[in-house]
């Protein structure tokens, strides 16, 4: 069992511990997930989209780290708590469009934001920093799926007959 590092007593870190480590589960498993998918990506907006990825993994390496930091456990416990314990179905295999990746991810941050949340009623006031930190991962989570939805958004903009970056595609639509 992976125990929060602190001067509280043994049950009261043990009770702490439990929702801290279901969401460095869920964070560990976004950022496999993000790993794998962002290398199959292709479509129109593959590119931005492979980037905004990359930018999604370097904030979860920052939260798995806060995460690791507030519990104490092997290196080889933790992963198997991510093997035994992993929520989040997995993309299909091959290649996958531009938004096919985004509704993907935009499902994952949604459900994983949700349940981030409901870990931090657990930890109430008992642990401020570890609520605090809960509430920093929600928040980031919903913002990566409102930025993947506004790519996504833009995109069809600028494509839509008549926009500005459609008649550089196609000179006789000016």
């Amino acid at each position: 069992m992976i125990k929060l590092l602190e001067t509280r007593q043994d049950a009261e870190k043990l009770e702490a511990a439990s929702p801290l480590e279901e969401t460095l589960v869920d964070i560990l498993d976004l950022s496999l997930q993000v790993e794998q998918v962002r290398w199959r990506l292709n479509g129109p907006g593959s590119s931005r989209i492979h980037r905004r990825l990359d930018d999604f993994r370097s904030q979860y390496r920052f939260w798995d780290q806060e995460l690791s930091g507030r519990l104490e456990s092997p290196s080889g416990e933790r992963l198997a708590t991510l093997a035994a314990a992993t929520p989040l179905e997995l993309p299909r295999a091959g290649q996958l469009r531009d938004k096919d990746v985004i509704v993907f991810f935009d499902g994952r941050f949604t459900k994983v934001a949700d349940r981030v949340r409901s870990r931090r009623a657990l930890i109430g006031a008992e642990d401020g920093v570890a609520g605090d930190l809960l509430d920093l991962i929600a928040a980031g989570l919903e913002r990566q799926g409102w930025m993947l939805r506004a790519d996504i958004e833009n995109r069809n903009r600028s494509s839509a007959p008549g926009s500005e970056s459609a008649a550089r595609r196609d000179p006789s639509a000016a």
